[in-house]
């Protein structure tokens, strides 16, 4: 029975970076027996349009989208969405029949739970959310089991529902990155797909950008949501373009000074919520993790913003007419 082998990310694990190989390799894939399959509505080397159909219940054009990207040949297949990891229970049962006529195996990749906390926010922040770093782990921690972000289990158990418990493999994002492999390679490695891959060193993907400039662009989202103007991802994109045409703008590298001197430690890794969580996940599924190691156990310290740094008048009126020279130099462009 041909195999079917479905990446569901979740987000902030190294998936852009996985599908981007994939996509690249295709041809080289298909030769050792893996088909990676793409057509016009294949989004950013991804297959985040099949995985929007099912999320939105749209399950006839889902099903006719997934029988063309499966198609009638002989060869394995891998479909990759981190946007998998928004369905329910629903969506995903619709999904069960229609890939029941292959072997299907759910492939996910785990991370520190910690790192997945900051990651997200980070995320979040450059598609125009507002909350400030406390504010987002205050939601999350005090109700973790509805979260998508650092409850591993809410994802996963859907799909053992579904799919069964044994379908599932785990691969420990952390612990390669710990130990310096390369994830896609590990992919291939699990799949038993033989392929000549270099990694160019010189790419970043989706690369993240320092805590204070983060904050700074926080607080420029919440500045346009207050004003009624646009907040998505394109508030970033006309920052970075800004600091990028105006490199020596003292503006940005004396707020962002001002931040990092309201940096916080944080340590997650002995909160009881987070230890918790991790039990859960490790009692149910720590028999479907491919390989993992004891880096939980080392303690990591993270340096964060704290949104005090707005109340400083310096920072503030620094802040205000970065806004206001951002929003002269893409006025035009952006109409924010």
């Amino acid at each position: 029975m041909k195999k079917v082998y479905l990446h569901i990310g979740p987000h902030k694990t190294g998936s852009t970076y996985i599908q981007k190989a994939l996509y690249e390799n295709k041809i080289q894939l298909k030769e050792a027996g893996l088909n990676y399959p793409s057509d016009e509505y294949t989004q950013n080397f991804a297959h985040h349009r099949l995985a929007e159909l099912y999320f939105t219940k749209k399950f006839v054009q889902a099903q006719a989208l997934l029988n063309n990207l499966i198609g009638d040949n002989t060869d394995d297949i891998i479909l990759s969405s981190e946007n998998f990891d928004r369905l329910d229970s629903v969506s995903v049962n619709q999904l069960k029949q229609d890939l029941s006529c292959y072997n299907t195996k759910i492939i996910f990749f785990s991370r520190r739970i910690s790192d997945l906390l900051v990651s997200n926010w980070q995320e979040d922040v450059k598609h125009g959310y507002t909350l400030s770093w406390g504010e987002y782990a205050y939601k999350h921690i005090l109700k973790p089991f509805q979260s998508n972000v650092i409850n591993k289990n809410k994802i996963l158990d859907v799909y053992a529902d579904s799919f069964g418990v044994e379908s599932i493999i785990i691969l420990d994002y952390s612990f390669y990155e710990y130990a310096k492999r390369d994830i896609f390679i590990e992919l291939l490695s699990l799949i038993d797909v033989k392929i000549e891959f270099r990694k160019d060193k010189n790419v970043q993907i989706n690369k993240s950008l320092a805590y204070a400039r983060i904050e700074l662009i926080r607080a420029l989202n919440s500045m346009y949501s207050h004003s009624n103007k646009k907040v998505n991802h394109f508030v970033r994109t006309a920052f970075l373009d800004y600091v990028k045409n105006n490199p020596n703008c003292s503006d940005v590298a004396a707020v962002e000074d001002i931040i990092k001197e309201g940096y916080t430690e944080v340590n997650m890794g002995s909160a009881f919520t987070i230890k918790h969580l991790d039990n859960l996940f490790i009692g149910k599924y720590g028999n479907n993790i491919i390989e993992t190691t004891s880096y939980e156990d080392v303690e990591k310290t993270y340096l964060l913003p704290d949104s005090d740094w707005i109340f400083n008048p310096i920072a503030s009126s620094k802040t205000e007419r970065l806004k206001g020279n951002i929003d002269n130099f893409y006025e035009k462009v952006l109409k924010i």
